[in-house]
């Protein structure tokens, strides 16, 4: 059976700053989004994506008329897998599958039963899943599932071995197989350990000279390692970036950059992000305790159960150089942090600032340094981006 991916506004609100801009399908975690892993996973079965209604990132109304019933939906924060799947064909129309007070899967039959609140896990229809299905329903889990997602995706995104000519000068430390070379893709005079997980360099992307890259590493297409830079696998970054510094277990969404020195650690970073000369983040405290990361559903600090946990910072946001931020820092959309000392460790949306105080980040500034950010890569800011900006501040106000 066809499905589709269904965002429940409870999973979204956990997901902030990231779902103000994007389903939590189409988060990245490794290689490919949870969107693309479906996709791979089951070609041609998912019809699309279902968003809230008052979702920013779909700036048109969706068009309810055109859903096929019954309509089998998934939520959207679910990692794919199989025996999901299974269990979710099963559900008629009416049913919905759980995982305790998890909402998983419904099968609708109409319009009103699309509705998230028409399903509860204490009524004869709703069914509990025989499966342990993991959720993206954390922030903090982008990171943490880099590693585990390496190896789905890799089965996913299959890549031949592709041999580096020795002109290229590079030193291999590990299984030589573990190295992937998309078309176009190329390795300068670096140390590549693939003792620990494989190096993945998608289309025309470059790690230039001098780098130092511990597996396992996801490079997207046209993005670039600068000279020098350290890699602490898993790291994963996206289409058309730029990175350079140290980096460990971290996540970078599309055409961001962090181009030069300073540490990025147990961090995920969102998509039009520009990290400025020398940013750092910590991602452990001084005295080891487990730390607490914001979280918007909650409207306050929870614990993570992590020892290690950086920094969370949402779309369009951007840092000044020699920017320190605390271990557990979330930043949210559309931010220009800059100055001497560590900001708070919670900042929201549309501010401009650092440590001595932040004020709000002017709308038609933020949408001025995002269009000229996104004209560098030839990409328009057009109407649509516009009512993201202004849709995600009224959406910001209201909270």
């Amino acid at each position: 059976m066809h499905f589709y991916l269904f965002d429940l506004s409870s999973a979204v609100a956990h997901l902030w700053p990231f779902t103000l801009s994007r389903s939590p399908a189409d988060i990245p975690v490794g290689m490919l989004s949870l969107r693309a892993k479906w996709d791979a996973m089951f070609p041609e079965k998912l019809l699309g994506v279902i968003p809230r209604p008052s979702a920013a990132w779909h700036p048109h109304p969706f068009a309810y008329d055109t859903i096929q019933y019954p309509a089998l939906c998934i939520a959207s924060q679910c990692f794919p897998s199989s025996g999901l799947l299974e269990e979710a064909n099963g559900l008629l129309p009416g049913q919905s599958l759980w995982q305790g007070d998890q909402l998983l899967a419904f099968c609708a039959n109409n319009l009103q039963q699309m509705n998230e609140e028409a399903h509860q896990p204490q009524t004869e229809l709703a069914i509990q899943s025989n499966h342990s299905v993991r959720l993206l329903d954390r922030i903090w889990k982008i990171q943490e599932h880099i590693s585990v997602e390496f190896k789905v995706d890799f089965a996913l995104k299959p890549l031949p071995f592709s041999p580096l000519p020795e002109e290229w000068g590079n030193r291999i430390i590990g299984p030589p197989d573990r190295i992937h070379l998309a078309p176009g893709a190329k390795i300068f005079g670096s140390i590549l350990n693939t003792t620990t997980g494989d190096i993945y360099v998608d289309k025309d992307a470059e790690i230039m000279e001098g780098c130092m890259v511990r597996g396992p590493f996801y490079l997207g297409q046209h993005s670039v390692l600068k000279m020098g830079t350290r890699i602490y696998g898993p790291v994963a970054a996206g289409k058309f970036v730029k990175l350079g510094g140290e980096i460990g277990q971290s996540q970078i969404f599309d055409f961001s950059n962090k181009g030069h020195e300073g540490y990025l650690g147990n961090s995920v970073i969102g998509s039009w992000c520009n990290l400025g000369a020398d940013t750092n983040n910590s991602n452990l405290k001084n005295n080891y305790a487990e730390v607490k990361l914001w979280n918007q559903a909650l409207k306050s600090f929870e614990s993570t159960g992590l020892q290690f946990c950086g920094l969370f910072m949402g779309d369009h946001s951007k840092t000044g150089i020699n920017t320190m931020f605390n271990t557990g820092t979330v930043v949210g959309f559309s931010c220009n942090i800059f100055g001497s000392g560590f900001p708070r460790n919670m900042i929201p949306s549309f501010q401009w600032g650092g440590a001595s105080g932040l004020i709000p980040y002017k709308l038609s500034a933020a949408k001025e340094t995002a269009r000229a950010m996104m004209g560098r890569r030839n990409i328009p800011f057009d109407e649509d981006q516009a009512y993201l900006f202004q849709h995600i501040l009224d959406l910001e106000k209201g909270q």
